[in-house]
């Protein structure tokens, strides 16, 4: 740790309840929105990814709704995303 507080951590164990490493706090597990390492550091998705594999945009495993399309109705032009092999795409 680089400090006494909680989120102050630089590593985490291997094993147990607190192995992963998100901004500089041990956690369960990764958030939506971030993918773990081989050494159990979370980072964050591709912008368009909900959840990923993996830092690109290519590896996505779901996709975030634009906000009209989570009111159920986008105006007429408004793009939303579809999921198309691994990737987030905009269609209309």
């Amino acid at each position: 740790c680089n400090g006494p507080r909680s989120d102050q951590c630089t590593s985490c164990d291997s094993i147990g309840t607190n192995a992963f490493l998100y901004k500089g706090s041990c956690v369960l597990a990764c958030p939506v929105g971030s993918y773990s390492d081989d050494d159990r550091v979370c980072h964050d998705c591709a912008p368009t990814c909900r959840t990923c594999s993996g830092p690109l945009a290519t590896q996505c495993t779901s996709c975030k709704l634009n906000a009209c399309t989570k009111k159920g109705k986008c105006p007429e032009g408004v793009v939303f995303p579809a999921f198309v092999s691994g990737q987030c795409v905009s269609v209309l």
